[in-house]
């Protein structure tokens, strides 16, 4: 099991930050965020960390991230976490990193505190959901 979370530049907007989490390995990258929003520039910009990855090698990290986890199912508890992973895959029209088969899944937290470390910081993100859910009692598949 794999657990993702990412950040953006409020609604609809860029991702600045994705985290995937397994109990073998993790992925933690961070893009530039030239023009924050007020809320993130507050919330999210001072727990991302320095800037790691362009959006190439940011989608073939994932790829190579994947590979490594294949047929691992990914979990997260937004939306649009599923939309910033498959778009960072893309490196053009008609064009993406090489990258197995993936499933993600979304699970409700909205009425349970996920734990986090550093909210709005990914990977603390992403490792409070894997809490959570162990917290649930899941099983890994």
């Amino acid at each position: 099991m794999i657990f993702l979370d990412t950040e953006f530049n409020e609604f609809g907007g860029d991702l600045i930050s994705i985290a995937l989490v397994s109990d073998r390995a993790e992925f933690y990258a961070v893009l530039p965020c030239l023009a924050p929003k007020p809320w993130v520039a507050e919330h999210v910009m001072p727990f991302t960390g320095p800037v790691t990855d362009t959006p190439e090698s940011l989608a073939y990290g994932l790829a190579a991230y994947l590979t490594a986890h294949q047929g691992e199912e990914i979990l997260c508890d937004w939306p649009d976490d599923i939309v910033h992973l498959s778009r960072a895959l893309i490196l053009g029209p008609g064009i993406m990193a090489p990258v197995v088969d993936y499933r993600c899944r979304y699970v409700s937290t909205y009425d349970h505190k996920v734990p986090s470390v550093t909210p709005h910081n990914a990977l603390s993100d992403a490792r409070g959901l894997r809490e959570w859910w162990r917290m649930q009692g899941k099983v890994y598949v």
